[in-house]
Parts: structure tokens; sequence; C-alpha cells
């Protein structure tokens, strides 16, 4: 029993005519008749009564009739999920993030998704530069929120946000009585900087330059 006939059934157990029940459904009688004779005999049972004025239903045609109309229902249902996860219009988001960049942008990208999608479920997770690249490779995550990610072969990093760097400096240190400073001042000072991490990154991005 497949899901055509389960219609052909349901119309005809409706409009209990052969007739009106083929208009409904747009074809001819003659084959809507096959269709449930086919029905019939695949099920070993009959499922209508042919009278003067159409058809009746059979005991066995109406625990059929209590059944089919759910049936129809969530096939439906399935089918309209399954159109929507394609699209993107459900299910799960699986994001990497890191420290300091859930302050600003990340947020705020993420809001606008939700209002744009709000029956998809976003999950975070807190990973380094790496750990973000190897859990896309392994499909961990979906998209990952990184600074300064290098080329990598099969993903694709997109900008987001340029960010200003800024140097901080005591009230007291020589520098501060300038207007401005450049690069070249800073040859030779002591800075802090994010720690080295395997790949690089900010602090190796401050010190080549």
């Amino acid at each position: 029993m497949d899901l055509r006939q389960m219609k052909y059934f349901l119309a005809l157990a409706q409009e209990l005519h052969f007739g009106r029940a083929a208009a409904r459904l747009h074809m001819a009688q003659p084959p809507l008749t096959r269709q449930i004779r086919g029905l019939e005999d695949e099920l070993g049972t009959p499922l209508f009564l042919r009278t003067a004025k159409g058809v009746e239903l059979t005991a066995a045609g109406q625990a059929l009739l209590d059944e089919v109309p759910n049936i129809l229902s969530l096939t439906q249902r399935a089918r309209d999920r399954t159109q929507q996860a394609g699209q993107g219009l459900i299910g799960l988001l699986d994001v990497g993030i890191f420290g300091s960049g859930v302050l600003d942008v990340i947020p705020r990208l993420l809001a606008t998704f939700h209002q744009a999608r709000p029956e998809v479920r976003i999950e975070l997770h807190n990973l380094t530069k790496g750990e973000q690249l190897q859990a896309l490779r392994e499909r961990r995550i979906t998209i990952g929120f990184n600074r300064l990610v290098p080329p990598e072969p099969g993903l694709e990093v997109l900008n987001v946000l340029q960010e200003t760097l800024v140097v901080g400096l005591p009230e007291t240190h020589p520098l501060c009585a300038r207007q401005e400073i450049t690069l070249r001042d800073l040859d030779g000072e002591p800075m802090i900087v994010y720690p080295n991490a395997p790949l690089p990154g900010l602090a190796q991005e401050v010190a080549s330059a």
C-alpha cells in the first residue's frame, strides 16, 4: 500500500461515490476503480460495499479510514520538515567560538541569524583555532569564528569584521608625550600580548609588524 493508494482510498471513503471521488482527484473513474480493487486485493479484504447510490465502507474500510489521515498527515509533516531542513530553516547549528570573540560581533551575527531562522537551535563550542579547524573537518561544528585564520584546503574563510589594533601604555611612558606613534617607535619595547599558540595568531602578527 503506497501513499497514492491511500489518497485514492481517502477520497472515495469521504465521497462514497466513485464518480465524485474521481472528479476530486482529477482522474477518470476506471483507473480509480482499478486502484481500489488493487488495494483490496493487496490487503486481502473488501474495503467498500458497492450500492446503487455509490459505496459504503466495510468494517475493514472503516478501520483503514481511522488510520490513513494520520499517516498522510505525518507524511506531509515529514516532507515539510525535510524541505525546511534542506533550506536551513530548522535543525541544529554548531558554532565554534573563542574567548574575547563573544563580546561583540559574534553575538550580533548569531542574533540576526536567530531572528531569520528561529527554529534553528544554536549550540556554542569554545574552541581554540586549531580545535575549530579540526572540528570543521570532522563536521562537529558547522561554522567557526576566530582571528587571522590562514587559508585551509577544503574550507572557506570569510572576513566578517576588521578590528583596529591599539597600543596601551603607562601614563609615565616617554611615548605618551607624543601626539602619535609609529610601529617603529615600539621596536624593542617589552609587550604584553596573547600567549603563543600552535597556529599563528595575534601575538605573531604583532611581533611581525
